[in-house]
């Protein structure tokens, strides 16, 4: 009967370690690149086709993922002017972990207090950059040369 219970025991001990460390797709976040555009503030789209920053390099999306990753919903609602930055990120898996290029747009602004951006298919939730993000997003900038 011990001899039954302590491998009862063993099985059931072993199964988080069978299946609980594999990463879940949906945890999957590959972005391959960040396509920065400015905003038509009158229509809320890409004021052209025409891109005023291109992120590829590892160093890029990750600081830009941190941007992203690290926000905070905003709570009620945001009264502001419109954002100037409309962000293509384009990713090589999607969410559900299938193959496949993903475009997400977000629409954002960024400041020396931070800045936020939303979603642009849901432009009544917005979430706010952490300081730090931005400044770390800015020294990024700086160190390519790239002003937005």
């Amino acid at each position: 009967m011990k001899k039954k219970l302590i491998l009862f025991l063993l099985f059931i001990l072993t199964i988080p370690f069978n299946f609980g460390c594999e990463k879940s797709p949906k945890d999957i976040k590959l972005k391959d690149s960040v396509s920065i555009f400015r905003m038509n503030e009158d229509t809320w789209q890409k004021d052209s086709k025409k891109t005023i920053l291109e992120i590829k390099d590892d160093e890029g999306i990750k600081l830009f993922n941190n941007l992203i990753d690290n926000a905070t919903k905003v709570e009620g609602i945001v009264n502001m002017a419109p954002p100037s930055y409309i962000a293509e990120i384009i990713s090589s898996k999607n969410y559900e972990g299938s193959i496949g290029a993903k475009t997400e747009t977000i629409i954002f602004e960024l400041d020396a207090f931070g800045g936020l951006y939303c979603k642009e298919d849901d432009t009544n939730t917005w979430y706010t950059f952490r300081a730090n993000d931005v400044s770390n997003f800015a020294k990024y900038l700086d160190k390519i040369n790239k002003k937005i």
